[in-house]
């Protein structure tokens, strides 16, 4: 139905006159796009000790120490570790109000209190060294109220002092030198401030007294005090606070206002002042550089102003009651800018406040009772943004239209009296189309129409009564297709398309059991594709729908999720259809991911670490990014890396709770989303990552679930420094519940850090937990070394490049230490000795008794012998090696087989007349008086036959032993080591062993004299028997060629003795007149495995053994040969002793 549009009623323009009123009475232009400062309050509730703040400061590993009138706090971005004086320990910081920090170029932390002097903080023990004042002690600190520490460019410790003046430290000797008004030109005994300067200058602000340049060489001082006749002066006398900015500019907090000295205008000391009534009459306590360059001016009383370069103010904070996020209070006492840029504030009386400048530039717009010029409702349903800036927001409360450029809100709702208003407050929907209009859905008063130019606005209703009306007054979808046609979706009627001829609707719904058959399922969500498609998102699923071919198509998700009795796992809330053509749809159970091109769907939910599965909007952004607003904040979707970014209220966002159908994309690339508290708008490309650099830190040892303080013992075990500060933890077995405490020292949004840690060697993967159990538990680790090992993430993911790592070693019991097992082994060692001791007692008894049976067993033992003798004759007439010495063996054996036939002969004998004897004895009975006894001289000649046989007998074996002995004495056998040998003496023996075997051939021999060295005799006796060996061999050889005559073979040996090169040599040189070697194989003559002799009969050992005999002797040996001529071998050895 068409209504006739009339003016804006009265009403609207009373308030639209009552706004403007406002802001112009604001004084200042007011913009309802403008960024909130929101500030983070940590107090007493947080574990804060006191809520005056003092001081604060970052230290080298990222902690943030917080000084308070009631002890020193550290704080690593969870929780406080408080330091408190301690009367009962020498160790505790000397006094609990704490009214400066300050960290030296080595690491060191100095605290200064306002009462018991300056502490200088130990971080391994955790403990603090005084230093107080000592009346009448040279040295001592001159006053107890410490108020400013500083450290000029020689690392000189500065400390002011209230009432004691200006004193340093020496740090070696640990006295201080005391600058005063008795001895400088200070005017004020009472240092407020100091600050030590880019130019090595340091500053001196003092009570009453100016402001002072001293050089800390020379001690020179250059005075600026304040000069009610000259306004370039300094602002007061009364310096509370100096800094430094980067461009050498100095700031000067006084109790009458600000002063600013560029470091141009030193000399002269003209000072500039800024024009705002509070930082010309409020006492300035805190000042510091922002990393935006941009001076933090902290009042006492009237909040922040900070100031541009110029003097200009860029922004003022103040405590507001109403806003929790405002300041905490007016009054401020320090600021510090830690190393990410944030602001933390020390407060009079609110804790600290920390205002976050790495936090995301999410933007909001919320409804002020207070405020009339604030848009109507929170409950923002529908967003639309006209090219021109103007913004449409449909609330639940109306209509609001906002103007960027003036800030202005004009708000539309239904007046029943009035002939053009809209139908109902309750928006559901806004688009505006091509032609300008703007259609407005609303929840169940019909369709609005608003003309562009003259806001004339024309409804259209369900009427039951016509077929071509609006097929239900309940409109919450609405699509504009290609050719202008716009499309309509409603709560109960389908959907339908407007015909702009005839001004009415067709409904398009298809035939009950037909595809696409709508029922009475909502159409929440309408899209138009690139294919002309038109896509239409429902309480049951997704559908679409070809208009030139009238044809339904449904896509029932519930396919490709698990089944469910309830129509929300095919609820279709939002359509996007992206660059490629892709449709990502929205839904109860997530984000659907649907290809056309290849009918492939793809679902994206809560595991892949999706916020909240219910997505109400979707928007692109320009790096192809997905952005949604769900049931639980914002999350950002990129598309490549199927990965997810959530965002929630912690971040900046005014909702957790977003709205469908509440979300657009301008023209200039913002993004706008409604919530059930608001409005939030950002820019995506202002909403990055934070990279910082962070660390993470052990902060705490437990044991047993008790926390252990550092020089404490629990049951017997005392922490020996700060766990922060160790490398290496050693606990005992006993120790078996091991808790490790840690932080991730990122302090923008830090509940949302999540950690991960492993104990390398008891851990096979790592463990993830989030920022709520920052604890790692262990228990019954086994003895032995671990490597406990944890990284974290910041808020937006990003984790910290180095990984914390503590050893950890667990010492066993005393019966598992090495030293145990040690006396283990010696026990088990004893204990075999024992068993060996007695086994040979018992066999040296059993051996003792079976001597009599041994004489018996002496023939077979000497048969065991011969066959011994010959097997090992067998074994070396079969050695290939010692093929010759084999056959001087086998006549050896021949040699001692004579008399060793003898001796088994007489003791044959022997054994036959004990016999005769044993049998005769045996008859005589028991008694002396028998007849059957020998009679004496028979008894003798008894003896007189085995005395004769036992001589023999020891005859033969005497044979036996000298041809051993000579056989011994070749050998050299149970000699070992070198000795003074003759040389000659062995060679003549091995040249006897040859001349029997080889009597056929002609050794001849000139030996020289003294030819004594100090060798191995075993070992150079085997090195002749080789030379001499492969001379016969050659011979042979030969004769066998006939190149000689058999029987002609001569071998002729010569050794001399001569001094060469200071040192006594022996030669010796054995000639053959044998085959001789051809010169090819002269070469390879002393490799190992050479031969000249045919295949089998030779290993090729002998000159490579005999070559490295006596090059191990320090001597050489080489070789000259002709071939059919013979061969000569020379060795030459020294004769004194030559270490091996």
């Amino acid at each position: 139905m068409t209504f006739a549009s009339k003016k804006r009623s009265s009403v609207f323009v009373f308030f639209s006159a009552v706004a403007g009123m406002m802001f112009s009475l604001a004084g200042l232009p007011v913009s309802v796009f403008s960024q909130q400062a929101t500030f983070k309050r940590i107090s007493i509730e947080e574990g804060l000790s006191q809520s005056a703040v003092h001081c604060l400061l970052q230290d080298k590993l990222g902690f943030i120490w917080l000084g308070t009138q009631d002890g020193l706090n550290r704080y690593d971005g969870y929780g406080f570790k408080i330091f408190r004086h301690d009367p009962q320990d020498s160790l505790s910081i000397s006094d609990n109000w704490i009214q400066t920090i300050y960290e030296d170029r080595n690491g060191k932390l100095w605290i200064g209190t306002d009462g018991d002097g300056l502490n200088c903080y130990d971080r391994q023990s955790q403990s603090f060294v005084r230093y107080s004042p000592r009346k009448g002690k040279p040295g001592s600190l001159p006053h107890g109220r410490v108020w400013a520490i500083s450290e000029d460019a020689r690392g000189k410790l500065w400390v002011g002092t209230i009432g004691g003046g200006l004193a340093m430290l020496n740090q070696t000797t640990h006295a201080f030198t005391i600058y005063d008004t008795s001895n400088t030109s200070l005017a004020s005994n009472e240092i407020m401030s100091l600050r030590a300067t880019q130019d090595g200058k340091l500053w001196v602000g003092t009570f009453g007294g100016g402001l002072y340049r001293m050089d800390p060489q020379t001690m020179q001082m250059q005075v600026y005090r304040h000069d009610s006749r000259n306004a370039s002066s300094l602002a007061d006398d009364r310096i509370r606070t100096i800094i430094e900015d980067q461009y050498g500019t100095l700031w000067i907090g006084t109790y009458n206002g600000l002063s600013i000295l560029d470091r141009s205008d030193q000399e002269q000391g003209r000072f500039r002042s800024v024009q705002d009534s509070v930082l010309t009459s409020r006492a300035v306590f805190a000042l510091t550089e922002n990393t935006d360059q941009t001076v933090w001016v902290g009042t006492f009383g009237s909040g922040i102003r900070t100031i541009d370069r110029t003097g200009r103010i860029v922004s003022s904070y103040k405590y507001d009651a109403k806003d929790a996020t405002s300041l905490g209070d007016n009054s401020l006492y320090a600021f510090f800018c830690d190393r990410s840029g944030r602001m933390w504030i020390g407060t009079y009386s609110g804790g600290v406040n920390v205002f976050d400048t790495r936090k995301k530039d999410f933007r909001s717009m919320r409804h002020d009772p207070h405020n009339s010029a604030s848009i109507s409702d929170n409950r923002v349903r529908s967003i639309w943004k006209d090219t021109d800036g103007t913004m449409w927001l449909g609330t639940f409360k109306g209509l609001n239209r906002l103007d960027s450029r003036t800030g202005s809100i004009f708000v539309f709702t239904s007046e029943p009296s009035a002939a053009s208003s809209l139908p109902e407050n309750r928006i559901r929907i806004i688009r505006r189309d091509t032609k300008g209009r703007l259609w407005i859905g609303t929840s169940a008063a019909g369709l609005a129409v608003m003309d562009s130019l003259t806001n004339k606005i024309t409804i259209y209703k369900h009427d039951p009564s016509s077929e071509n009306s609006l097929p239900n007054n309940g409109v919450w979808s609405i699509a504009e297709d290609a050719q202008g046609t716009m499309w309509f979706g409603t709560t109960g009627g389908g959907f339908c398309r407007f015909d702009e001829k005839k001004k009415n609707f067709e409904r398009v719904q298809p035939a009950l059991g037909e595809p696409g058959y709508f029922s009475n399922d909502p159409v929440l969500a309408l899209h138009t594709g690139r294919d002309g498609k038109l896509w239409i998102g429902t309480a049951g699923g997704l559908k679409s729908f070809a208009p030139t071919e009238r044809r339904f198509i449904d896509l029932d998700f519930a396919t490709n999720t698990p089944r469910s009795s309830s129509h929300s796992r095919n609820r279709v809330r939002s359509i996007y259809e992206d660059h490629d053509g892709v449709l990502w749809v929205g839904t109860d159970v997530g984000l659907q991911r649907w290809d056309p091109d290849s009918s492939t769907l793809r679902l994206y939910n809560h595991r892949q670490g999706l916020i909240s599965d219910v997505i109400y909007g979707i928007l692109e952004d320009t790096q192809r990014r997905l952005w949604l607003s769900t049931n639980y904040g914002i999350a950002r979707f990129d598309p490549q890396s199927e990965s997810f970014r959530n965002y929630d209220m912690t971040d900046g966002l005014a909702n957790n709770e977003y709205n469908q159908n509440a979300y657009f994309r301008s023209h200039d690339g913002w993004f706008y989303f409604g919530g059930i508290n608001g409005l939030d708008y950002f820019h995506p490309d202002s909403i990055k990552d934070n990279t910082d650099k962070f660390a993470v830190v052990i902060t705490g040892l437990e044991l047993f679930n008790q926390t252990v303080e550092v020089g404490k013992s629990y049951n017997g075990f005392i922490l020996p420094k700060a766990i922060s500060e160790l490398e290496e933890l050693v606990l005992s077995y006993r120790e078996s519940v091991i808790g490790l405490k840690f932080s991730a020292l990122t302090f923008t949004q830090p509940e949302k850090n999540r950690y991960a840690y492993k104990m390398e060697g008891f851990d096979e993967d790592w463990n993830y937990i989030d920022a709520g159990r920052r604890i790692a538990t262990y228990t019954n680790l086994d003895p032995g070394t671990y490597r406990f090992q944890v990284r974290a993430t910041n808020h937006d993911g990003i984790w910290n490049e180095n990984t914390c790592v503590l050893t950890i070693r667990i010492t066993p019991p005393w019966w598992q230490s090495w030293w145990a097992y040690a006396v283990y082994t010696g026990l088990v060692v004893l204990s075999l000795m024992l068993f060996v001791r007695i086994r040979i007692q018992n066999e040296r008894k059993r051996h003792e008794l079976e001597k009599a049976r041994e004489l018996a067993k002496i023939n077979q033992e000497l048969n065991d012998t011969i066959v011994r003798l010959r097997d090992t004759q067998a074994q070396l007439v079969q050695s290939e090696k010692m093929a010759s010495l084999g056959q001087m063996t086998a006549g050896i054996a021949h040699e001692i087989n004579n008399p060793l036939t003898f001796v088994y002969g007489n003791f044959e004998g022997l054994k036959d007349s004990v016999e005769k004897m044993r049998r005769r004895y045996a008859a005589g009975g028991d008694t002396l008086e028998s007849t059957a006894l020998p009679s004496p001289s028979e008894t003798h000649g008894w003896m007189h036959e085995l005395l004769e046989q036992i001589n023999n007998g020891i005859t033969g074996s005497r044979r036996i032993r000298d041809i051993v002995e000579n056989l011994r004495k070749f050998a050299r056998i149970g000699e070992s080591g070198y000795k003074e040998t003759d040389i000659n003496a062995d060679l003549l023996r091995i040249i006897d062993l040859f001349v029997k075997q080889h009597n056929d051939i002609r050794i001849d021999t000139s030996l020289g004299e003294d030819c004594i060295a100090h060798v191995n005799a075993s070992e150079m006796n085997q090195v002749f028997f080789n030379v001499l060996t492969n001379a016969v061999q050659a011979i042979r050889e030969a004769e066998t060629q006939a190149v000689i005559r058999s029987g002609s073979g001569v071998i002729s040996v010569q050794t001399t003795s001569a001094l060469a090169h200071d040192q006594a040599w022996i030669s010796i040189v054995i000639t053959d007149n044998g085959v001789g070697i051809a010169p090819d194989d002269l070469k390879k003559i002393f490799d190992p495995f050479f031969t000249t002799r045919p295949v089998g009969q030779g290993r090729g050992l002998g000159l490579s053994e005999a070559y490295g005999i006596v090059h191990k002797h320090g001597g050489h040996i080489d070789v000259s040969s002709e071939t059919g001529k013979g061969t000569t071998m020379r060795t030459v050895l020294p004769k004194g002793h030559h270490p091996v």
